[in-house]
């Protein structure tokens, strides 16, 4: 009599759901995720029997009593209880979940996709029905609809410090983490694309720490660039990726593109050459394509409106007592093609010095690898009080991998501490670095 009242209401509820159309298949992608990983707070056996015992319409102690029968392997006494539940209450989606399981396991695959579809429309936000399903279409090949499924579950994890910690988090990122390596993922990803759920930006947070994963990365950030997601942490977490990966190219472009329109004409081989955008970064951050200043007790660097060679603004080192422990608080990385070039800046000064400040150029080191520092121009030693002039560098990018950025940087010009002391105040403006022929 139940299977007779069960099987017209599947027909039912699959044909209201039938009608999403499988987009594609990874092939290397079968294992799915094994039910033994899934934990969930339920009473104890005893406890769910003497339920029963006491009241054998007890739907809720039988749907429990089936997923634990279920999970201990006793597949018939599973499908009795699972039907028991459904018989005292047709709204459990745990029940059908623990029935589409048990079909799987009898090899039934057209009653386990119908009790699949019945338990996702019962039960639509329940994480652990859904954690069951996902695992279902996953072993069918059923991406789209494992998608959902795991969005549920996910949305559904308590949101902890690190979210990526968590259970369902552990349990289910590596599989997603599989599927993103396929180019066929952005299709499978676009709807999430288009309207990030909650867990989307820890889900990229765990791609980026994942070795060998910088394909997969790339294609996710590009479709989320593409649909206008993309927040600045996706961008900082994309770019200290590239970066790590020794992908010095594309983590310029990537920052190129990002630019607000009115900073983008600023973005020449060196970046804001003569401080007009009216913004230096004032401390260390991941946007090493800018200029950053680092500010050091007694030392102070900023924008100087009152004395400039050109335009608005130049930049004002001021040095307020004797220092003798400055190196590499003013830098800029460049990213430049092979190739030889000339660096061209204006400065004047009014310094008390021994030997004084100047700019170094040099490689930056491949994170991948122990290449030392590859030094490639110095500028003059610029101390004593001058009115502006004009110094410049001459310097040769090898063709070479571990100079594949470089750094610009300004430090103390001097060999040993009491030949390195300086004070007062030093201005820069105008840098431009040109291509020799």
């Amino acid at each position: 009599m139940l299977r007779t009242q069960f099987k017209p209401l599947l027909i039912k509820i699959l044909a209201i759901l039938i009608g999403a159309v499988l987009l594609f298949r990874l092939l290397s992608i079968s294992e799915g995720i094994p039910i033994s990983v899934i934990t969930h707070p339920t009473p104890e056996v005893e406890t769910l029997e003497k339920a029963i015992k006491h009241n054998p319409q007890h739907a809720y102690a039988h749907e429990q009593l089936a997923w634990k029968k279920y999970q201990n392997k006793h597949y018939k006494d599973a499908k009795q209880h699972a039907l028991k539940a459904l018989q005292n209450n047709l709204s459990s989606g745990m029940a059908t979940a623990v029935l589409m399981a048990v079909f799987d396991h009898e090899k039934k695959p057209e009653q386990s996709h119908q009790a699949a579809q019945l338990s996702a429309h019962l039960w639509p936000a329940h994480d652990l029905s859904m954690k069951v399903i996902a695992d279902h279409w996953l072993k069918y090949g059923h991406l789209t609809k494992a998608m959902s499924a795991w969005n549920v579950s996910l949305s559904q994890d308590p949101h902890k410090e690190f979210f990526s910690e968590g259970d369902t988090a552990k349990a289910l990122f590596p599989t997603l983490n599989k599927v993103a390596q396929h180019e066929e993922s952005s299709q499978l990803f676009q709807p999430y694309h288009l309207h990030p759920p909650s867990w989307w930006d820890e889900f990229f947070k765990y791609m980026v720490v994942q070795p060998n994963n910088l394909l997969a990365v790339d294609r996710f950030y590009q479709q989320t660039l593409l649909n206008g997601k993309t927040s600045h942490k996706n961008k900082k977490l994309y770019l200290s990726n590239l970066m790590q990966e020794n992908e010095w190219s594309k983590a310029h472009d990537v920052w190129q593109k990002g630019l607000p329109k009115q900073k983008q004409p600023y973005a020449r081989l060196i970046y804001d050459g003569s401080f007009e955008s009216n913004q230096i970064n004032n401390k260390y951050t991941d946007d090493k394509f800018s200029w950053t200043i680092a500010n050091k007790n007694h030392i102070q660097a900023y924008l100087d409106r009152f004395s400039k060679s050109d335009g608005v603004y130049s930049l004002r080192v001021a040095f307020n007592s004797w220092i003798s422990d400055y190196w590499g608080y003013i830098r800029q990385v460049l990213v430049l093609k092979p190739g030889s070039y000339q660096l061209e800046y204006k400065t004047r000064a009014n310094l008390n010095a021994e030997e004084g400040v100047q700019w170094i150029l040099y490689c930056m080191k491949d994170k991948k690898s122990e290449a030392s520092i590859n030094t490639l121009g110095k500028g003059q030693h610029l101390s004593g009080f001058f009115d502006w002039k004009k110094d410049q560098i001459n310097f040769t990018v090898p063709n070479d991998a571990s100079c594949k950025a470089q750094k610009l940087t300004l430090v103390l010009a001097g060999k040993n501490t009491s030949k390195q002391r300086v004070r007062g105040d030093i201005w820069f403006d105008d840098f431009v670095i040109l291509p020799k022929n």
